[in-house]
């Protein structure tokens, strides 16, 4: 994990955070979210990132019908470059990266990282991710 990376989940004032302007407490508050993130066009941080790829978008749809809002309370949606969503907890210090087909996870314990760098995505398997994390 780069220090960028680091900070985001140390820091509740991040780059990250001012931008968006969004912390998600409640499920209606993710669509809302996804649907802007949605709309990002190629180039959308100024340089040359993709827009979220439209399977991405079906897949974080999918885990938001069959999630409550305490499951997603603290949990930010965030655009990645690559075209993938990134569920983020900077409170729990956790994040989960969203892509097509797979999903993978880390939180940090005191010094340590933990996660999986590759899962298959099913919506099962990512809400028992979620869960864990929420633990």
């Amino acid at each position: 994990m780069n220090q960028i990376e680091l900070e985001t989940y140390n820091n509740p004032t991040t780059f990250a955070e001012r931008e968006s302007k969004t912390y998600l407490g409640n499920v209606d508050r993710l669509y809302q979210r996804l649907l802007q993130v949605s709309k990002l066009q190629q180039g959308w941080d100024g340089y040359n990132a993709l827009p979220v790829n439209s399977q991405v978008i079906d897949n974080m749809h999918v885990v938001l019908d069959n999630c409550d809002s305490t499951q997603l309370q603290g949990w930010q949606i965030f655009p990645e470059i690559n075209g993938t969503i990134l569920l983020q907890n900077s409170v729990r210090r956790a994040g989960i990266n969203l892509g097509d087909k797979t999903f993978s996870y880390f939180i940090i314990n005191g010094n340590n990282v933990d996660g999986d760098d590759s899962k298959a995505f099913s919506v099962s398997l990512f809400l028992n991710v979620l869960n864990e994390l929420n633990d």
